[in-house]
């Protein structure tokens, strides 16, 4: 019984892709009106999460309260790029 195999090595080259194109949200008009819905929540409720910090003491209220300011500016900018208001 012969133990050792011969394993064929292939090389890794990675192909292009081609450049990302952003889906067509309009294409699916329910999608869309859902997905703002649930961001415009999604920023309400981290809107009172910084609200509530802003009132306690806690130690790293400080940071919590940025990294929320920050997920709410991305979800803005979100979306204000896909045309969504507010």
């Amino acid at each position: 019984m012969d133990l050792i195999r011969e394993v064929e090595f292939t090389t890794y080259s990675p192909q292009k892709e081609p450049p990302a194109q952003l889906p067509v949200l309009d294409e699916y008009r329910s999608i869309r009106d859902q997905l703002h819905g649930r961001l415009c929540r999604e920023v309400e409720e981290l809107e009172c999460r910084i609200r509530v910090l802003r009132a306690s003491r806690s130690r790293h209220s400080q940071t919590i309260i940025r990294t929320y300011e920050r997920m709410i500016q991305q979800k803005r900018r979100f979306m204000q790029q896909w045309g969504m208001g507010r």
